[in-house]
C-alpha cells in the first residue's frame, strides 16, 4: 500500500496516490497493534475493511488498465482479507490460553 503510493507520487507526482497509500498502510498498522491479538475486535473488523476496501478498488483498476501494481495490490489484499477473516474463526480464548502455556513454560 505504501510502496504503490510511493511509486505513484514518483512516477506522476500524485500527492494524492501517495496520501491514500500512506493512509491506508497507517490504518493497517495501527489496526494490528490495537487489536491485541483479538481479531473479533473492532480493529480486527477495521483492518478486514481497509483490505477489502483496497481489493475492490485495486482490482477495478487493474481491470480498467491492465498494470501491474494495482493488480498485485488486489491480489495481496484478497490474500490478507482471507487471511484476516480466517482469524475470526479461530477462538480468541483458545489462542489466549496457548499463549499463557508458552509464557508460564518460558517463566519455569
Amino acid at each position: 500500500s505504501t510502496g504503490t503510493g510511493i511509486v505513484g507520487y514518483i512516477k506522476s507526482a500524485s500527492v494524492p496516490s501517495l496520501a491514500a497509500g500512506m493512509s491506508f498502510a497507517l490504518l493497517i498498522i495501527v489496526g494490528e497493534i490495537m487489536k491485541e491479538g483479538d481479531p473479533t475486535s473492532l480493529w480486527g473488523n477495521c483492518i478486514i475493511g481497509c483490505w477489502v476496501f483496497l481489493a475492490i478498488t485495486m482490482g477495478y483498476r487493474f481491470l480498467k488498465v491492465h498494470n501491474l501494481p494495482p493488480g498485485f495490490i488486489a491480489a495481496l489484499s484478497i490474500i490478507m482479507s482471507v487471511y484476516n477473516l480466517s482469524l475470526k474463526d479461530e477462538p480468541v480464548s483458545a489462542a489466549y490460553d496457548t499463549c499463557l502455556l508458552y509464557t508460564s513454560d518460558a517463566a519455569d
